[in-house]
């Protein structure tokens, strides 16, 4: 190792957005490809996109937008994992009555696909989901559950 780091790619203005534009955008992930994908804020507030290097590594330091990670109204606090297919999947939080925790899957070759409630639709405020992928190729999460106030602190695990 050199030690020697790149110099510094600012995302938030890569994206054009306000330094005050809100959000919880910070996953990293690298593929089988060596693509680097970056969860990134967007022009509006909660509203976080997925980005993906241009070059392998990230050389360059140049990034491009795939899209919201949402269909729509917000996704935050997304949290990203590849699996072996080199899906990039994609959990978050979407505030949306009641507030849930959803996951949404981007192939390379042929774009988002539909978005799937991890936890549940009838309580308030599933939050803090994580992804991990392990060596088979399955996308593992978990998300705590129910957790508006007074927190209930209940968590659940799906896999891909």
């Amino acid at each position: 190792l050199s030690g020697v780091c790149s110099p510094i790619v600012d995302v938030t203005s890569l994206q054009g957005a306000s330094n005050s534009a809100r959000n919880a955008a910070m996953a990293i992930a690298v593929d089988a490809a060596n693509t680097v994908w970056l969860v990134a804020q967007s022009t509006s507030a909660w509203v976080e996109h997925l980005l993906r290097s241009t070059q392998p590594y990230a050389a360059g330091g140049t990034f491009a937008s795939v899209g919201a990670i949402s269909p729509s109204a917000s996704s935050q606090t997304s949290r990203i994992a590849i699996d072996a297919q080199g899906l990039v999947h994609c959990a978050y939080y979407r505030n949306v009555s009641p507030g849930i925790y959803e996951h949404r899957a981007y192939d390379p070759q042929t774009g988002w696909g539909p978005s799937t409630t991890l936890g549940n639709t009838t309580a308030a405020q599933d939050y803090y989901g994580l992804l991990a992928s392990d060596a088979l190729g399955n996308v593992h999460a978990l998300v705590a559950k129910d957790c508006a106030s007074p927190a209930t602190w209940d968590f659940v695990y799906r896999r891909w």
